[in-house]
């Protein structure tokens, strides 16, 4: 919510006043609004809407619940079967060109397992009770991440391709973000990317 829209937002808690026979005071209702002022006031006006045909007790209904409907907590197991599912999909490539997840959580599990190549090369050589338990651990880690996102930036994960250009010296960089890399006659080429349904592989145009 923008400071314009206070009266809006007051009008809003005058009226939960009014439903629930409360009456707050300047204080508290400043609080509410320091509390919920992140969100567009569409959504807080909606967001009362539902408390009040879903808030069965005579007490006016606290930030906390106001945030519930907001933001509502995140399946965090579907979702960790999303990315390992998306993770499954790009192993046929074997960990030779660089890649890039939708989800920048997957860069930081696959970072935390040891990176992209080794990743490749270790879930290819297990049997299933082996490959079982990794994928145990990969969700483990996701689930990690997601209550407690890493600060430090993995913008893409190296493929072996990359990695050796880069041991050779054949690197050419604007941001980390940017990476191209360097092939044949020490020249740097634009970087292709050879999409699948969620996931992005970079390779170099020969």
């Amino acid at each position: 919510m923008h400071e314009n829209e206070r009266n809006k937002f007051g009008e809003l808690m005058a009226m939960l006043e009014d439903i629930y026979n409360k009456k707050l005071s300047k204080a508290t209702i400043g609080m509410y609004w320091d509390i919920l002022k992140p969100f567009p006031i569409e959504k807080v006006r909606e967001t009362a809407q539902r408390i009040i045909e879903n808030h069965v007790y005579n007490t006016m209904p606290k930030p906390a619940e106001f945030i519930k409907y907001l933001n509502p907590p995140k399946n965090v197991e579907a979702l960790a079967f999303t990315a390992l599912r998306e993770v499954e999909n790009a192993f046929p490539d074997n960990g030779y060109s660089s890649i890039c997840f939708d989800d920048p959580l997957i860069h930081h599990v696959i970072d935390n397992l040891g990176g992209w190549v080794r990743v490749c090369e270790e879930t290819y050589h297990m049997d299933d009770k082996e490959y079982s338990i990794w994928k145990y651990g990969f969700m483990a880690r996701y689930k990690a991440f997601c209550d407690s996102p890493p600060q430090r930036p993995v913008p893409r994960l190296l493929g072996t391709h990359e990695i050796g250009n880069t041991e050779k010296g054949y690197l050419a960089t604007k941001n980390r973000a940017e990476e191209t890399f360097l092939l044949t006659h020490g020249q740097a080429p634009e970087p292709a990317l050879i999409e699948t349904k969620k996931t992005k592989f970079l390779s170099a145009k020969n």
